[in-house]
């Protein structure tokens, strides 16, 4: 663990332990790349850098960042960074001292997920909070996730957060897209939930191969009559979703999409 840039261990008056008061990026490496051939690093930099805008956190230089994440990689082939910025301060309350600086934290961990070839997902009995302040970005309050990831067991992959009136918002640890009358929807996440960077660069991959795709709310009544579902997120890559509930659906469409997807990684 490397806290700006040496080797120690997280202190607990920092702000993120006590009220969450900071952001997080998950840098997934699934082979031995430099982080400038990394195809989402760009999404991953820009949403850190809106994050750091709406909390008014100073955010590191870009060349700080990349030289400590670089650092974090070269312990392993294949794994995560994750990269934690929070605001550290001595004292107690919620507004921030003017003495308050960015802290950078870093976390690599070794590991290749296991991708099934599609899912099962339910909607989850908890309702996604709207704040449209905080919506879009990856902050460090992520109970609402925490408790719906509590609803998964086998063979059930993930659960849907909707909001209050019924809206899809998204995974506990996924984005979605739905296939409605040859249009990929997926929800635009204004009002809450995280704009993952998968989500954001099959938005625009996509758009460029010439399909039909944009940002735009609907119900999860609604998502059950989507002719075909598929989850996304960094680590993940593109998946599709065989069922919804006790509702079969279509996969055969989804396979130029991770085909887009991994010649991201080619």
């Amino acid at each position: 663990m490397l806290i700006n840039g040496k080797e120690a261990h997280s202190a607990i008056t920092d702000r993120a332990f006590h009220y969450g008061d900071g952001l997080f990026e998950t840098l997934y490496f699934p082979k031995n790349i430099s982080l400038n051939d990394h195809p989402l690093w760009p999404y991953h930099l820009k949403r850190l850098q809106e994050g750091c805008c709406v909390l008014d956190l100073a955010c590191p230089s870009i060349d700080l960042l990349m030289s400590e994440i670089e650092a974090i990689r070269k312990t392993f082939s294949k794994g995560i960074v994750k990269l934690i910025l929070s605001r550290a301060q001595e004292g107690r309350g919620y507004k921030p001292s003017s003495e308050a600086f960015t802290q950078r934290t870093l976390m690599g961990f070794e590991t290749k997920p296991s991708i099934p070839e599609s899912v099962l997902i339910k909607k989850s009995t908890v309702v996604a909070s709207e704040q449209p302040l905080l919506a879009g970005i990856k902050h460090l309050n992520r109970l609402e996730c925490v408790l719906a990831a509590r609803e998964i067991e086998p063979p059930l992959f993930e659960r849907v957060l909707c909001s209050s009136t019924d809206q899809v918002v998204e995974g506990t640890r996924t984005n979605l897209f739905a296939l409605f009358d040859n249009r990929w929807l997926t929800p635009t996440l204004q009002t809450a939930g995280v704009k993952g960077v998968a989500r954001a660069c099959l938005l625009t991959k996509l758009k460029a191969q010439g399909m039909q795709v944009s940002e735009e709310d609907f119900s999860y009544h609604d998502l059950k009559k989507a002719k075909s579902i598929f989850l996304c997120n960094s680590v993940l890559g593109v998946v599709p979703v065989h069922q919804i509930e006790d509702i079969p659906k279509n996969t055969s469409g989804i396979e130029p999409i991770q085909g887009i997807w991994n010649t991201l990684w080619a």
